[in-house]
């Protein structure tokens, strides 16, 4: 899809969707919340960039690793040729929010439009998701303390050789791959320093 169209569409979505109140919300009913719950999102231009930076190559797998409203993930299928496009979300209420935007998208687009793609919205903590069949996985790791974790990198590992890892503000270190720091990229709240591990093992 052109940029223009999928922009003004993008926006269409997401125009009377607050993010940031409904994860507030959530938040709240919890009885224990940690810093790596807390909500962030990635711009339009912000996250076409990054897409365009781990060279996405068509029928590849995509996850996003809480992904919240679900705006990555109709990025990725507005921007790229991704086959299977999928989202893992902890927060119930995001979760339920963006399969709302995803039913609107689907009502908007017609199906041929949407052929190329599936998409996936998983309600569950990403550390105990199966993403080992995935191509590229984005994780807004900006608030998070603890959560690449050992664990975590162990299942990164397992990927495919080839696979790329895209994170904000952390990066992990591991012999499988290799991390190339891509720079500043736009944010809602500012830019954060963004980096790409690539599977080489």
């Amino acid at each position: 899809m052109a940029i223009d169209n999928a922009k003004e569409l993008f926006y269409s979505l997401y125009k009377d969707v607050d993010g940031m109140a409904i994860s507030k919300a959530a938040r709240a009913k919890l009885p224990v919340w940690y810093m790596g719950h807390i909500y962030g999102e990635i711009t339009f231009s912000g996250f076409q960039k990054l897409l365009a930076l781990a060279h996405p190559k068509k029928n590849e797998i995509f996850y996003d690793l809480g992904s919240g409203t679900g705006k990555c993930i109709l990025l990725a299928a507005l921007l790229t040729d991704f086959s299977q496009i999928n989202g893992v979300e902890i927060l119930k209420d995001l979760h339920d929010t963006s399969v709302e935007v995803l039913q609107n998208y689907r009502k908007l687009l017609p199906q041929e439009k949407t052929a190329h793609h599936s998409i996936k919205l998983i309600l569950g903590d990403f550390q105990e998701v199966d993403f080992s069949d995935a191509d590229v996985i984005f994780m807004n790791a900006t608030c998070m303390r603890y959560e690449i974790t050992l664990p975590l990198v162990r299942k990164f590992e397992k990927l495919k050789k080839g696979a790329r890892v895209i994170t904000s503000t952390r990066f992990f270190e591991s012999e499988y791959f290799i991390v190339k720091d891509l720079g500043s990229i736009e944010f809602t709240w500012g830019e954060e320093e963004c980096f790409i591990h690539e599977k080489m093992i």
